[in-house]
């Protein structure tokens, strides 16, 4: 993983943003971020993914490494389900915001099957046209972080603007 240098963290907003969030959303970078300032890229330098919201209160998120390989055979998935858990992740369901900024994610279907029937909160700000959906501070191997994800709307620049 590559690090960067410390980032000042985006601040929340203290206004309700559900109504900006509608819509199509092309990821631009996912990073892990420390309590010292690093950031590790999660996914490579170069991640894909899409996370659309709807009026109505539906959420669907895909995150995966660019370069994604696909297991060779449909019928052996034990040997690659290690792998496909580290590199891609993709859940749905419906979203509220409980507070200004404070997106909960209710997960009827996951990737990760330890993710399914949970609430995945998300911090959401944006900066620079971008959305920014921040997680809580988390432990993982010992070391507390946050997971920070850039997205850009579709159509304002992101691999995805034109049509194949």
């Amino acid at each position: 993983m590559k690090t960067t240098q410390p980032n000042p963290t985006m601040a929340t907003t203290s206004c309700y943003v559900a109504p900006l969030l509608a819509g199509t959303w092309i990821l631009d970078a996912i990073f892990r971020c420390h309590r010292n300032g690093l950031r590790n890229n999660l996914y490579g330098n170069q991640p894909c993914g899409i996370l659309m919201y709807t009026p109505e209160g539906f959420v669907n998120a895909q995150i995966g490494y660019s370069c994604h390989e696909i297991p060779l055979t449909v019928t052996d998935t034990r040997a690659h389900s290690d792998p496909l858990a580290e590199t891609y992740l993709a859940y749905y369901g419906r979203y509220t915001e409980e507070e200004p900024g404070k997106i909960v994610h209710r997960v009827h279907g996951c990737s990760n099957l330890t993710w399914w029937g949970t609430e995945q909160i998300r911090y959401a700000s944006f900066q620079d046209r971008k959305l920014c959906l921040r997680t809580p501070e988390m432990q993982v191997r010992g070391i507390k972080s946050t997971i920070e994800v850039l997205w850009v709307r579709a159509g304002e620049g992101s691999y995805l603007s034109e049509p194949d």
